[in-house]
């Protein structure tokens, strides 16, 4: 129940997630488009299903634009288009991180 939230927790969580979230947007710092250098590696492949992940939970990474360049590039990759899960190209999915 809404009433039941307890809103101390959640906000230390979110500062936890937007803190962790900083951490990766400064690992394009250096100008390079993959995280370990200027071509993809097991890093990007570890990586990027969890960011995409939360993206297709609603979370919105205009607050870190060199990761959601990252995350464009990503999308557009072939190797990438070619495993995303159908339901994700026909449906848009919950947004429980919408707004946060």
């Amino acid at each position: 129940k809404p009433e039941d939230v307890n809103e101390t927790y959640l906000n230390s969580k979110r500062e936890a997630m937007y803190s962790e979230i900083s951490l990766w947007e400064r690992y394009f710092d250096s100008g390079d488009e993959f995280l370990a250098g200027s071509s993809i590696s097991v890093a990007d492949v570890s990586f990027f299903p969890t960011l995409a992940y939360i993206v297709r939970l609603g979370f919105d990474l205009s607050r870190f634009p060199r990761l959601n360049m990252y995350y464009i590039r990503m999308c557009k990759r072939p190797a990438v288009q070619a495993s995303w899960p159908p339901h994700w190209k026909e449906t848009e999915g919950s947004k429980p991180l919408r707004g946060l």
